[in-house]
């Protein structure tokens, strides 16, 4: 699942998908679920394309909600709004198109990529708050194949904690099922696009 240094792998652009196909059904719930960035014209291309996925989707809000939200959209507003649960679900379908082409992530933009990695970010920091103030851990289990196990090394040392290199041992002697908190793996994924979208 390691990546390539200037892509993102299918494997990476699967799991991504994943991860924020399950966070839009969860952030569908929460009552404060506002999505911003700035207003420029590349972010605002995605934004319109986010608006017309969700228009489409069976769940979608019909006109004149699509005509609004393009024309809010394109304003000459401070920022740009979407609902997260709205963005998030655009990527996930989107991600899972894209892992499907062997070519990896040619096609994602840099506004692409600094949006998923903010997305990412939002639910690091939920994940982050259940663990401080419910002591509540999400795990991201994965088989101990040679390739998981590089995945999750890489992942440990991201994390810069004080006993990675413990850790990472741990991995590499496991022949059981590995699990790490899944905010782990995706801060490293968050980085990762972060990097990719400043190249």
């Amino acid at each position: 699942m390691t990546g390539h240094p200037d892509k993102l792998s299918q494997a990476e652009l699967r799991n991504i998908g994943e991860f924020l196909a399950d966070a839009a059904d969860e952030f569908a719930d929460h009552s404060c679920n506002d999505f911003s960035c700035a207003p420029t014209p590349e972010n605002k291309a995605v934004f319109t394309n986010i608006i017309e996925w969700q228009a489409g989707e069976d769940w979608g809000d019909p006109d004149p909600t699509y005509l609004d939200s393009l024309e809010k959209a394109y304003a000459e507003n401070e920022e740009i709004v979407s609902f997260d649960n709205w963005v998030m679900g655009y990527f996930a379908q989107r991600l899972k198109a894209l892992a499907q082409d062997a070519s990896g992530s040619p096609g994602l933009s840099a506004a692409e990529l600094r949006m998923m990695a903010a997305l990412l970010d939002l639910v690091i920091e939920f994940r982050e708050m259940d663990r401080d103030d419910h002591d509540i851990t999400v795990d991201y289990t994965l088989s101990a194949t040679d390739e998981n196990k590089l995945f999750l090394a890489s992942v440990i040392r991201h994390e810069g904690l004080a006993d990675s290199e413990r850790m990472v041992a741990d991995v590499r002697q496991s022949d059981d099922e590995i699990a790490v908190p899944d905010y782990w793996i995706m801060r490293y994924f968050s980085d990762r696009c972060k990097k990719l979208a400043a190249e």
